[in-house]
């Protein structure tokens, strides 16, 4: 490849619709033998996964300036989908699972905070229980001894 180990730039992408085609970007191959591509910021493009409702689970690439706070400030709107779009009842059936896994957490979250409470209920009986024991072998032994000191 004439190319081989230069840097080359993916053109701008922005879209705001879901199902939006993709540009095809141009790729770097590298020494090492990976495609490496780079924004308009000269920043090589990260792979993350869409968790909203329209495009749940769908991977996308896209200038890390978004997202990284070490390059905070640089955005160039790069964006490319890796994934092709859901049908809309895939869709619909991954928003409500994950709906239905945010319940489950708040449940799962009560649960353990509940548990916490019941814990800390335990460790208090245990000392009054420690307490009452020590008391009463305590009040015991003094009274044994007094009893047989006279």
């Amino acid at each position: 490849m004439a190319n081989e180990g230069r840097r080359r730039h993916v053109p701008s992408y922005r879209t705001s619709s879901s199902n939006s085609a993709t540009f095809s970007p141009p790729h770097v191959r590298s020494p090492f033998g990976s495609n490496i591509v780079y924004c308009d910021c000269e920043l090589e493009v990260v792979m993350r996964t869409s968790w909203t409702t329209s495009n749940p689970g769908r991977r996308f690439r896209g200038c890390p300036g978004r997202s990284v706070r070490i390059y905070a400030g640089t955005y160039c709107g790069t964006f490319e989908w890796v994934d092709p779009p859901m049908c809309q009842r895939s869709t619909e059936v991954i928003s409500g699972l994950l709906k239905r896994l945010a319940r489950n957490d708040e449940v799962v979250l009560r649960l353990e905070n509940r548990m916490d409470m019941v814990e800390k209920d335990i460790r208090r009986v245990k000392r009054m229980i420690w307490l009452v024991v020590f008391t009463t072998a305590f009040c015991m032994t003094a009274t044994s001894a007094y009893f047989w000191s006279r």
